[in-house]
């Protein structure tokens, strides 16, 4: 595993949502969803942290 790179894209628990211009972004779903209160209309919501798919990396990585 010492060649692997250890990023979000690499991790079990990422879920790729879209590939962007630039970078791509996930959820990482290695906890359970938080509390997030939103602005507007919608009430608050439980979701997963959104990441960037090769830029973050938790510190808890686990390989696919």
């Amino acid at each position: 595993m010492a060649d692997v790179k250890r990023i979000c894209a690499n991790c079990l628990y990422f879920d790729l949502v879209k590939v962007g211009e630039h970078n791509a972004y996930g959820l990482c779903r290695r906890h359970a969803p938080f509390a997030r209160e939103k602005q507007g209309p919608d009430p608050a919501k439980a979701q997963w942290p959104r990441v960037t798919a090769h830029l973050d990396w938790c510190g808890e990585f686990e390989l696919r």
